[in-house]
């Protein structure tokens, strides 16, 4: 319910990205994109705002090397939309969990969280006790938000396993959200497996405990972590 001033980097279009706007009835913002994608988008009949052909509600930043330098605002943004014709819905809907400040995990207990995604680059997390939030790390370095100048820190994780596989000679991936499968769930200090399910590519990504109920998570913000179904995390 706040505007955003800066919105950014925004990078090139991915169908695994293009599929999460399409789960929120979301207007796609990006800057070009794969072949891949740019067909997603027109057999969906997606709205998209795209750098390349909407100039207007973008600009380039001084202080980093493109392609990591492109940015927006929320207010441009919703100019950009209505130009073009969009229709900004809002639509009350189920939270994909529940919230209760009083939640706690019984499965073992985990003081940091490892996710090697290939051979340079690992996404790591350590749980502070004292603030109960996991601290973010990148390749073993302090994730820092650019905007703060402070690290990122996460209340709850959720980690999505999924079904991902390289789909052409630049390395570029497709990722399966639709149907069920695996996951874990790390909030203070916690842990457990969870499962998720989606029947189709509108309807929302449901989580849910071991006895297929929404999963409840504590009070906070909540990072969800794609990682290949074939990935060993250390936790």
């Amino acid at each position: 319910n706040r505007d955003a001033e800066e919105v950014g980097p925004i990078r090139s279009a991915r169908p695994y990205f293009v599929s999460k706007s399409l789960e929120h009835q979301a207007i796609y913002v990006h800057v070009g994109g794969s072949e891949e994608a740019y067909n997603f988008i027109k057999e969906e009949k997606i709205d998209d705002i795209n750098e390349f052909v909407d100039f207007q509600p973008f600009w380039r930043s001084t202080d980093r090397e493109p392609p990591h330098n492109l940015y927006t605002s929320t207010i441009k943004l919703r100019k950009e939309a209505n130009k073009l014709g969009y229709i900004e819905m809002i639509k009350k809907q189920e939270y994909q969990f529940e919230i209760d400040r009083n939640e706690s995990l019984t499965g073992r207990e985990t003081d940091s969280i490892v996710i090697p995604y290939n051979s340079i680059y690992t996404v790591s997390y350590e749980y502070l006790p004292e603030s109960m939030k996991y601290l973010r790390f990148m390749n073993g370095e302090t994730h820092i938000d650019a905007k703060t100048k402070e690290q990122l820190a996460v209340d709850n994780i959720i980690i999505q396993f999924a079904g991902t596989k390289i789909i052409d000679e630049e390395g570029r991936m497709a990722v399966d959200f639709v149907g069920k499968g695996t996951g874990l769930l790390f909030f203070k200090g916690g842990s457990t497996e969870i499962t998720w399910e989606k029947p189709d590519l509108r309807a929302k990504t449901l989580f849910l405990d071991k006895k297929g109920n929404r999963i409840a998570l504590t009070h906070g913000n909540v990072w969800i972590q794609i990682v290949p179904s074939d990935l060993k995390i250390q936790y």
